[in-house]
């Protein structure tokens, strides 16, 4: 093969790509608004982390796109299941910083350096957070969108997610607000 038709086929094999992804993001309907709070740095993802936002869709929104909050999501689902991108995916998001007695779902994702520390999670997972109040359910569009952003996430990202690489907050983090009753949904 010349070097000519290497560049053809790596050309073509990238638009497809491009245009399958701009297919799913349109399909999704993702809308994008882009939070200060993230650092410009791209690892590889293995994982994903669910949160709650403790709020409202519009409110979790304006704060993750508030400079003095320092927190971010890479996607805020609302109840009706709307979803904003507020940090690419291929970047650091501000969610899951800190690591505090992770029980043995959460150790399975965490990382440690060489000296055996928990590296900061942010840098290789993906923060995807649920616009509810602490009573409130999870509903069935934040089920179904959720879903389909996992599958193109594992398809973009090239992740092979499991059921073990999907953790929530509290499971690196003990004294986050307990999740764990939507994970049998997911």
């Amino acid at each position: 093969i010349t070097l000519r038709e290497r560049v053809r086929q790596w050309l073509f094999i990238h638009v497809c790509c491009f245009l399958l992804f701009g297919y799913l993001l349109y399909y999704m309907n993702i809308i994008k608004k882009q939070s200060p709070n993230y650092t410009n740095k791209s690892y590889i993802k293995n994982a994903v982390i669910l949160h709650t936002s403790l709020g409202t869709f519009d409110g979790g929104v304006s704060w993750i796109l508030n400079p003095q909050s320092r927190v971010s999501y890479h996607y805020l689902i609302s109840r009706d299941g709307e979803i904003v991108e507020l940090v690419h995916p291929g970047k650091v998001a501000w969610h899951s910083g800190n690591v505090h007695a992770p029980n043995d779902k959460g150790k399975r994702i965490l990382k440690k350096n060489n000296l055996g520390q928990y590296v900061n999670p942010n840098t290789h997972t993906i923060g995807v957070a649920f616009a509810n109040t602490e009573r409130q359910s999870i509903t069935e569009d934040q089920i179904t969108t959720c879903v389909e952003l996992l599958q193109y996430l594992d398809e973009r990202f090239k992740l092979n997610l499991t059921k073990n690489d999907l953790v929530t907050h509290r499971d690196i983090t003990s004294y986050k607000h307990n999740i764990d009753y939507w994970m049998t949904k997911i």
